[in-house]
């Protein structure tokens, strides 16, 4: 777990490193932004991003302990989320189909509350 008080309580400590390359376009999807319905990203895990976590972690003077690095290798995903208050919290997956599964969800919810929104003139921004 994620050992210091802030954006990342209570995370597993990879989730950092998995959100910072949210930050460099590494997500698959996205949706949603943090003063409204809240923010997620979907990030596709396994062996192919390993690579890629372990240098987000490198780069803040971390490296990933043989643990964390086969927890990647197996997992499908994550849904990322970060709420108005800046704390991010990280949902992973073992399988593709419950990945998406969960995604599907979130974007029929999300689209649920867009369409519930009422616009100004009937504008949406």
């Amino acid at each position: 777990m994620y050992g210091h008080p802030g954006k990342f309580e209570g995370e597993l400590r990879i989730s950092e490193f998995i959100w910072d390359l949210t930050l460099e376009g590494f997500e698959d999807e996205e949706l949603g932004d943090v003063e409204s319905f809240g923010y997620f990203a979907k990030v596709s895990l396994g062996p192919k991003m390993l690579d890629d976590v372990a240098r987000m972690a490198r780069e803040t003077g971390v490296e990933l302990t043989p643990g964390e690095r086969q927890f990647v290798k197996e997992q499908a995903g994550v849904i990322l989320s970060e709420d108005n208050f800046g704390f991010v919290s990280a949902t992973y997956f073992d399988s593709k189909e419950r990945l998406d599964e969960v995604w599907k969800r979130l974007e029929e919810d999300y689209g649920t509350w867009e369409d519930s929104m009422e616009f100004p003139n009937g504008l949406r921004w």
